[in-house]
């Protein structure tokens, strides 16, 4: 069995969501069902995907030296494997805003997303223009 589908295995016997294991662990649900997948496209750079890696397998209790070597083995220094802030698009970059922001005011209300949206757009749209 492949090292990092045993992550999902463990996850499932635990009886355990994506989204329950993010909201404890911090780390997006999206980057935690690309480390399951082994979809490194969908990773922020090297250095934070080793540090979410060793935590989620942490929090299942399976061993992530295992998990971290076959990592990086597979991705060498191949760092263009990896999305960045080029070339990421502008739509992902604002859910992992938003869902940032919705969890330090820890608000569901809809108008309130919408205007957190906003206002991380208007504050994107200064960044670029400046």
């Amino acid at each position: 069995m492949d090292l990092f589908s045993r992550l999902k295995k463990s996850r499932e016997t635990k009886g355990m969501t994506l989204l329950e294991i993010s909201k404890v662990l911090r780390i997006s649900e999206n980057y935690l069902d690309a480390i399951e997948k082994k979809d490194y496209s969908r990773l922020p750079e090297k250095v934070y995907s080793i540090g979410f890696i060793r935590n989620y397998a942490n929090y299942l209790d399976v061993d992530p030296n295992g998990l971290i070597k076959q990592f990086i083995e597979e991705i060498g220094d191949a760092d263009a494997a990896f999305g960045n802030a080029e070339t990421l698009p502008p739509i992902h970059k604002i859910r992992e805003m938003l869902e940032i922001a919705k969890r330090w005011l820890g608000c569901k209300h809809p108008v309130v997303e919408i205007m957190i949206g906003l206002f991380i757009l208007l504050l994107i749209s200064l960044l670029i223009c400046f």
